[in-house]
């Protein structure tokens, strides 16, 4: 019984996997023909982190922590599991997608009024030091499952290209969606270990 159920659950995940593909190249497609691409400013790349320096760090801070015996295998694929793989074109791809949904949302939506900043919005935009070598934090109250477009569509408005964000590991169910959060560098938040 419990073989019948893996393999029911490997072809749910792979025609999900499928549905997912052909879901965003049909967003990419959208975007492109809606203009929006044309309309942004040049996409900037970042630099990927550094995933083997932090593996070691995090290693190094936890050796005088955890007790002799401790498995380090284990804890250093639980490390790379939670840490994110920045990939320039997923970064790319879904930036589009994110103006494209914002555009359409809200921009065409007759709701101008509503989200249009405020003059004291600028003005703390203003605010924020322009030195991009210093790191910011911007918090919002995550009111919807839209705020991680809003803000990370912010940031790049603003020159501070693609943050670090944090989701639940139940929220990466599916092995696609896992690495495409993972590309958008999404910290894999895990409750619990094992």
């Amino acid at each position: 019984m419990a073989s019948i159920s893996k393999s029911i659950r490997k072809r749910i995940v792979g025609l999900a996997s499928t549905r997912i593909d052909a879901l965003v190249e049909y967003m990419e497609e959208q975007a492109g023909a809606s203009g929006i691409v044309e309309r942004l400013g040049p996409f900037v790349p970042q630099e990927p982190t550094d995933t083997e320096a932090v593996v070691q760090q995090v290693i190094g801070r936890l050796e005088d922590d955890l007790p002799s015996g401790v498995d380090w295998g284990y804890i250093e694929s639980e490390i790379r599991d939670i840490l994110p793989t920045y990939n320039p074109a997923t970064h790319k791809q879904f930036r589009d997608i994110s103006y494209f949904l914002l555009d359409l949302f809200y921009d065409n939506s007759g709701l101008i009024d509503f989200f249009t900043e405020k003059s004291y919005d600028r003005e703390n935009l203003k605010k924020l030091p322009s030195d991009t070598s210093l790191s910011r934090v911007i918090a919002v109250n995550h009111s919807s499952n839209i705020d991680d477009i809003l803000v990370g569509d912010l940031a790049d408005s603003m020159g501070l290209g693609l943050g670090h964000f944090a989701a639940g590991a139940n929220l990466m169910f599916l092995p696609k969606v896992e690495q495409l959060m993972k590309e958008l560098n999404v910290i894999k938040v895990k409750r619990s270990f094992g």
